[in-house]
């Protein structure tokens, strides 16, 4: 007997958007080109081995990043996941408070952050939502997204200013001198 079956396509699942410290960005570091060489395995060598190959199985991202500190920058970072191991792509969408709808940031992230700079965002309340999709692992009929949205952040990008200053209270004192002072020079 033959049997042939389909495993159904679960929806990924984005557990996490969150904004870094401001002035922090990440950027991928690109991966070292494997090596080839011959070495000798012991049974813990094996061990090791099997144990490192179940972790990346599991794994859904194998991304170094590297963090800098770059004035006026904002990244945003997520957790997802697929159940079934799926590969994801990201699409990162925000708004301000005026907005009902969602704009696109940045379609096809392949990493989950996206680092950008502040300064191209107006001062005001804003929040970003992360769409999380499976479908360069589906086709176009079992594709499946899921997304979350942020809290909403504020950005505040002009400097402080000082206005109209005013000193409230008593008036200062004026200071009344006698005549024998006034010739000395004391007052």
């Amino acid at each position: 007997m033959r049997i042939a079956y389909g495993r159904t396509n679960l929806a990924p699942y984005v557990a996490d958007v969150s904004l870094l410290a401001r002035n922090v960005q990440l950027s991928v570091v690109p991966q070292e080109s494997t090596r080839e060489r011959t070495v000798s395995l012991n049974e813990k060598g094996i061990t090791d081995l099997e144990r490192v190959e179940s972790f990346s199985a599991v794994s859904n991202y194998n991304v170094k990043a590297r963090q800098q500190f770059v004035d006026g920058m904002l990244t945003v970072a997520w957790v997802a996941q697929d159940p079934n191991g799926d590969d994801l792509t990201f699409d990162l969408h925000f708004r301000s408070e005026t907005d009902r709808d969602f704009r696109i940031m940045k379609a096809g992230l392949e990493v989950p952050f996206h680092s950008f700079s502040a300064l191209s965002l107006p001062d005001g309340r804003y929040q970003f939502r992360v769409v999380a999709r499976d479908d360069l692992s589906n086709g176009p009929a079992e594709a499946k997204k899921e997304s979350l949205d942020s809290l909403w952040f504020t950005v505040d990008n002009s400097p402080p200013k000082i206005s109209k200053i005013e000193v409230a209270g008593k008036k200062t004192p004026q200071l009344h001198c006698a005549r024998s002072t006034k010739r000395s020079g004391a007052c």
